[in-house]
């Protein structure tokens, strides 16, 4: 099974994503990897997470961090490309790899 990969870090609680996110994914490809899939696709966002889907995935909030993982995207990428034939179904939104 294949996996995309969707991480957040707030803005607002001052986290470092530069740890944070590693750590995050580290959490997901064991949960994955256990369940016999990989990861195949990177989305994260460093932003607020009161703020509305409208205005989530600019990146203006991943401006000065060297955050060590491939991105794909942010949120509003991930819903566009599980919503889009154009990449021929690499992600699809199910429901999550972890409880």
């Amino acid at each position: 099974m294949r996996f995309a990969f969707y991480g957040r870090v707030s803005t607002e609680d001052n986290q470092d994503p530069t740890l944070s996110l590693p750590r995050q994914l580290a959490n997901c490809e064991r949960a994955v990897a256990e369940a016999g899939g990989c990861i195949v696709a990177h989305f994260y966002d460093v932003e607020s997470g009161a703020m509305r889907l409208e205005g989530r995935g600019s990146g203006k909030g991943l401006v000065g961090f060297d955050i060590p993982i491939p991105r794909d995207g942010g949120l509003t990428d991930l819903i566009e490309e599980a919503s889009s034939r154009v990449r021929c179904g690499r992600v699809r939104v199910d429901q999550p790899a972890l409880p």
